[in-house]
């Protein structure tokens, strides 16, 4: 499986629909990201065999980080980890920085007001909208952009 995916995403055009294995988190992001040209995959599709991803994204590093960092090993997959929502006061620090960190990944955030609370400094900032066609292809971009990052441990 490791050499079909790597396989499959050297051949994946800009036009491809890209498969995303996928994190849940809400139905309007979850609509978004299909409107940008994405086909998600859940887990439990990997064990069928016939569902390859692209990438991960990964809505929700507490409690999502393993599997997805271990999916990510595994596969050679590059992640996309995207801050949805502000952070709990609650949470470890530095548990939570050691989730920051994927092998291959990239890491927005959907506002500045939840990278801030991460405190977060080196992180993209971008919002979505499905009503903005320049906000997809901004998406669109960045999701094809990522599937060509090599993967290095």
């Amino acid at each position: 499986m490791i050499v079909s995916s790597i396989l499959y995403r050297e051949q994946l055009k800009i036009t491809d629909k890209i498969k995303v294995l996928w994190t849940p988190i809400n139905t309007e992001f979850e609509d978004f990201i299909k409107s940008a040209g994405c086909e998600l995959v859940n887990f439990s599709q990997l064990y069928y065999g016939d569902n390859i991803p692209n990438l991960i994204i990964c809505n929700n590093k507490i409690e999502f980080h393993n599997d997805c960092a271990s999916l990510s090993r595994k596969l050679h997959l590059p992640v996309l980890l995207i801050d949805h929502t502000i952070k709990n006061p609650l949470y470890d620090n530095e548990k939570i920085k050691q989730m920051n960190h994927f092998p291959c990944m990239h890491h927005i955030c959907i506002s500045k007001k939840v990278s801030d609370s991460w405190d977060l400094k080196d992180v993209q900032i971008l919002s979505y909208n499905s009503k903005d066609e320049d906000n997809i292809k901004i998406w669109q971009n960045l999701l094809f952009q990522i599937t060509k990052k090599m993967f290095k441990i």
